[in-house]
């Protein structure tokens, strides 16, 4: 029984000299200070820096103000001072499935397109991928502004905006 006991002994005094215990001890108090250090981030911490999160991909871009009218010499005006706005959708979400993004996306366009017109205002679209005569996206070089609502209605309606569309020359894509 002794023998046993002093076997014992003799192993967990080998095993604490040895370089093995030092490393497990070392590896050991750098997984609690790495536990300690992400519970703090986590669950101490956690609404802190979610909420400074919301609050930095939140953009604020200044615009220059109006310049005024541009008259000739004999006072006709060649530029004059249109009150115009410009809306732009960034997404910044974040999606479990492409599917979702879609709808999510389509459904926020929709809103702002039906806030414009409610209010009597138009939409003026540059986007140069439109919806063709058969259903599919196509590119167009000269220009997508002609009854934009409609087509991008039909398009919300058949298919997400998300998509690729490839021409001749140029492959596209874009949200």
């Amino acid at each position: 029984m002794f023998d046993l006991l002093d076997r014992l002994k003799r192993w967990f005094i080998d095993l604490v000299k040895s370089r093995v215990f030092v490393l497990m001890l070392v590896f050991i108090v750098l997984s609690a200070i790495l536990i300690q250090r992400v519970f703090v981030l986590q669950i101490v911490n956690g609404q802190a820096y979610l909420d400074d999160y919301k609050l930095q991909i939140q953009k604020t871009k200044e615009v220059q103000g109006t310049r005024g009218r541009i008259l000739d010499r004999n006072g006709v005006v060649l530029a004059d001072n249109k009150l115009a706005y410009s809306v732009t959708i960034e997404d910044n979400g974040d999606y479990d499935t492409v599917k979702e993004k879609n709808k999510i996306i389509n459904a926020t366009i929709e809103k702002v397109i039906s806030i414009v017109e409610s209010n009597g205002d138009s939409i003026v679209n540059d986007f140069k991928i439109i919806l063709n005569d058969n259903g599919e996206y196509a590119y167009s070089m000269t220009s997508a502004r002609c009854s934009v609502c409609d087509s991008l209605r039909m398009c919300l309606e058949k298919q997400p905006l998300i998509s690729s569309v490839t021409s001749r020359r140029h492959t596209v894509r874009q949200i």
